[in-house]
């Protein structure tokens, strides 16, 4: 594997199993998560989509997909958090319950989508904000 990827994104590490980069996107100085697929499967296609239609606060943004070596990557923005796996109150533990509903809601009412794994490890929390990742589960709904 290349140390620059697409010739435009700069690895810093390798975040699980060979398959996330936590990179700097040269082209602008910021972080970016960088994802990589072997092939073009049903859970490549449904994280590229959802993250191209997606345009919500609590949604890393998307930032480019490309191919390189016959792999597929898909390039969003990088967040600076962690999962949510302990919580040091029960408000704290409504708080997020309260942001899932919301996002939850937005996404099957005005967007027509399942998240379809939501899951502590697909939840990022940073500076007080539910940030929802991991799209390879949704599904778009035929409204």
């Amino acid at each position: 594997m290349n140390d620059v990827l697409n010739g435009r994104f700069s690895i810093i590490e390798t975040v699980s199993e060979n398959r996330l980069y936590k990179a700097v996107d040269t082209a602008t100085g910021k972080m970016a998560a960088v994802k990589k697929w072997v092939n073009e499967d049903s859970y490549y296609k449904a994280e590229l989509k959802a993250l191209k239609t997606f345009k919500h606060l609590n949604v890393p943004q998307f930032i480019c997909n490309f191919e390189e070596d016959g792999e597929k990557y898909v390039a969003a923005e990088w967040l600076d958090g962690a999962p949510p796996l302990q919580f040091s109150s029960p408000k704290e533990t409504i708080n997020l319950a309260v942001k899932i509903a919301e996002f939850v809601s937005v996404i099957t009412s005005t967007m027509s989508y399942i998240h379809g794994d939501i899951k502590p490890s697909n939840l990022i929390v940073q500076n007080g904000e539910v940030y929802f990742i991991d799209f390879e589960c949704s599904v778009a709904l035929d409204v």
